[in-house]
């Protein structure tokens, strides 16, 4: 008789639990939008005038949070998924590197307002919204290191605990009739609640020997800024071309007009981070950074699997933005929102 052989092993696809770690992210941006929302839209029932302020002082905020963190966060990725590194002299190195560019981005927000005579009350509300997004771009660094651990879940805990606490004190304080640069201060409890909790759960649930910044560091902290700065301008770049026209209406119509071009901004972007923001930026580009190194056959398989079904997404929720932005502009904003409608 002879000896039968076993058939081939056949190499499974994986899945590389993509769907859990988004579900996970899109539950705690859901509870953080959800939060978000409510606060806009009493925000915006309330006063359109204070609606369209705090949206120019989003939009500037949004300036220092794309210097700080979308410039640095993929190079940071790349460096943090190298097998033999010193992970926490290179986290220690892009935090340094993101402090400097968010302070740097914040004076420039400061030397704007200045710039276009805005009122002390609106001065006031920029300056504090910029400060609290900004630390989301320190607080990023080390959910980065998170991430390449795969450790999507414990980022999500610390944002939904982070969103809670932030915006409670916002609605609270909404509905208790404070001045708005008061109100503000809810940006700065959620981002700093982001950071406090991201370095604690780096420093635990990596294999980071700790945060020291050695001296050769400061000129690999040079070079790694030189390298970068290509992300940087084209990050500014991307947020002065979608937020200019907030900032021409503010100067020539108002906070009023601002409002009703934010209402329909808002239900587009609101859309559209589910996709950037979570499932391209924190889900897919880690993975995909770590399958080119070790796995090229499967980063091409996986690359074209992910194209073909967000096509298939994107279009359906395209339709009905467009066929019923009317009907959903007026339910959630109210009728003072009738331009918006159009937009």
């Amino acid at each position: 008789m002879g000896t039968r052989h076993a058939p081939p092993a056949i190499k499974p696809a994986y899945s590389h639990g993509i769907l859990g770690k988004f579900l996970h992210l899109a539950g705690a941006q859901w509870i953080r939008d959800g939060l978000h929302t409510v606060f806009l839209i009493y925000l915006a029932r309330q006063s359109t005038s204070d609606y369209g302020e705090f949206m120019v002082a989003f939009g500037l905020a949004s300036i220092v949070l794309f210097l700080g963190e979308f410039g640095l966060n993929q190079p940071l990725v790349a460096s943090l998924s190298k097998k033999f590194t010193h992970k926490g002299d290179i986290l220690a190195q892009y935090t340094l590197l993101k402090g400097g560019i968010m302070t740097a981005g914040w004076l420039g927000v400061l030397v704007f307002v200045l710039w276009q005579d805005y009122t002390a009350g609106l001065t006031n509300l920029v300056l504090v919204i910029s400060a609290g997004v900004g630390l989301e771009a320190l607080a990023s660094s080390f959910f980065v290191a998170i991430r390449v651990e795969g450790r999507q879940d414990l980022e999500a805990r610390i944002r939904a605990l982070a969103a809670v606490l932030g915006y409670g004190w916002g609605l609270a304080l909404l509905i208790a009739g404070a001045a708005p640069h008061w109100i503000a201060l809810f940006k700065l409890i959620e981002n700093g609640v982001n950071l406090i909790g991201g370095v604690l759960l780096a420093l635990a649930k990596t294999d980071f020997t700790g945060l020291t910044l050695k001296r050769k560091s400061l000129a690999r902290t040079w070079a790694t800024a030189k390298s970068g700065a290509v992300f940087v301008l084209m990050a500014l770049a991307a947020i002065l071309y979608n937020k200019a026209n907030v900032y021409f209406l503010q100067g020539q119509a108002g906070p009023v007009k601002v409002a009703q071009y934010s209402a329909t901004w808002e239900l587009v972007d609101g859309v559209s981070i589910l996709v950037s923001n979570l499932l391209l930026r924190s889900v897919l580009y880690p993975l995909f950074v770590r399958l080119w190194k070790n796995d090229k056959a499967e980063f091409t398989r996986l690359a074209g699997d992910c194209v073909r079904w967000l096509i298939g997404v994107s279009l359906p929720v395209m339709f009905v933005l467009y066929a019923e932005s009317d009907r959903i502009i007026g339910t959630i904003y109210g009728g003072a929102y009738h331009e918006a409608m159009w937009m």
